[in-house]
């Protein structure tokens, strides 16, 4: 055997293997001598002198629940939050460095909704509307609500479009009128998920009117509504012939022309945009780097930075996780600095002119922050593995306590080893 002083351990610790035996927390006020000993290839710690016996509290308290100190909520929370906006720079394709931003010179006809960085590869593109798509609409004739104009007993009919043939049977009672029939065809129709959708609107002098419309634009989702039977309740609806024809759009993206059954359309270029009227002229839309938005993604990541900052000094009452921070920071002072950013006094702070020149000009930025083009170094990806092992495990971070693996210091061997408290 050979003889280990350690500072403190409990007579109530638990067996744990090595990689958790480093979260446990240990009452300064505890000394023991101990020794190791290796049996059938696991090393194992035994006391040889018993601990003081005064003290207030349980010395030795496992990982969760000594995680589950309120004090440590804020931490857990903030460290969160830190991770996300340090992984919004450092693990998202394309970089945040790479995005691009689309400017028109007329909003009018069209509307960018997104750019796809990494489908881009030229800076403009020129968009002409010529016609916009449209749904099917079969507006019903006006009919005076309270009147009974249907025959009663079953009324069928039937709606064809891409889906195939739906069949509707609407049943008129004897003391049906005229709206509460419309209604009936309304709800037999939205019932059934066919691409069309039925409406009942109401107009001056009490009367109502049955309306058909297709659920998406594009010729391909136009409809037939026709009777089945003798009584004819399609033709007394009104509803057999469209009020408006179902129509593509049709557009120009450089003078190249294209259809489209929807308005919300893939220009090329990694552009996608929708259509919102006829052009009386072409639309410009020019791509360049999204300064402000990569901007806002470092303004995130600074705020979080800083309130963990706040945080950790309020509640850990400790320098250990401010000084990890401080010394991330210091790992990468250099690109750092040229980016604009400094730490003064727990608080990391920007400067405006130096870090859009920094995001216009080379890969000093990417260089300072990180990115998934790198995956080893930055600030950021430093700092995101510091937040998660900080949410994780805040208590490791905490005044008055101690890391049983530093505390066997002396037997560093252990480490790498089957480690077990064996505490008679």
């Amino acid at each position: 055997m050979s003889s280990l002083r350690v500072n403190s351990v409990s007579d109530t610790a638990s067996v744990v293997p090595t990689y958790e035996t480093k979260n446990y927390l240990i009452d300064k006020k505890e000394t023991g001598v101990f020794e190791t000993q290796k049996t059938n290839g696991t090393q194992r710690l035994y006391r040889l002198q018993a601990p003081q016996p005064d003290y207030n509290k349980q010395s030795a308290v496992n990982y969760k629940d000594a995680n589950s100190e309120p004090r440590f909520n804020a931490v857990k929370q903030i460290s969160g939050e830190l991770k996300k906006t340090a992984d919004a720079i450092t693990e998202k394709f394309p970089p945040i460095y790479e995005q691009l931003v689309a400017s028109l010179d007329n909003e009018e006809s069209v509307q960018v909704t997104g750019v796809n960085s990494a489908s881009a590869q030229k800076d403009t593109a020129e968009v002409e509307v010529s016609r916009l798509a449209r749904s099917q609409e079969n507006e019903g004739k006006p009919l005076k609500s309270n009147n009974s104009d249907f025959e009663r007993g079953n009324n069928r009919f039937e709606i064809e479009n891409k889906n195939g043939s739906s069949k509707f049977n609407i049943n008129v009672a004897e003391n049906d009128d005229n709206k509460t029939v419309q209604n009936k065809a309304a709800n037999a129709i939205n019932r059934r998920d066919i691409g069309v959708k039925a409406s009942v609107t109401e107009g001056n002098g009490n009367m109502s009117a049955l309306v058909l419309k297709s659920k998406e634009t594009g010729a391909e989702n136009g409809f037939a509504v026709y009777d089945t039977d003798e009584n004819g309740i399609t033709e007394k609806l009104g509803v057999t012939e469209a009020s408006q024809e179902a129509q593509d759009a049709k557009f120009t993206v450089n003078g190249e022309e294209k259809t489209s059954a929807s308005n919300s359309v893939y220009i090329g270029n990694g552009i996608s945009a929708v259509l919102k009227g006829v052009s009386e002229k072409p639309t410009q839309i020019n791509l360049s780097k999204d300064t402000e938005g990569i901007k806002s993604k470092v303004s995130e990541f600074v705020t979080s930075f800083n309130d963990l900052m706040k945080t950790a000094r309020e509640n850990l009452e400790s320098d250990k996780l401010t000084n990890k921070l401080k010394s991330a920071f210091n790992s990468n002072s250099q690109n750092l600095e040229e980016s604009g950013f400094t730490l003064e006094d727990y608080r990391l702070k920007t400067d405006e002119s130096k870090l859009t020149q920094s995001i216009s000009e080379g890969d000093s930025l990417e260089k300072a922050l990180g990115s998934p083009n790198e995956r080893n170094g930055g600030f950021a990806r430093d700092v995101s593995l510091l937040a998660r092992n900080t949410q994780a495990n805040p208590a490791g971070f905490a005044d008055g306590s101690s890391i049983l693996e530093e505390n066997l210091a002396a037997g560093a061997s252990l480490m790498h080893m089957g480690l077990y408290n064996s505490i008679a």
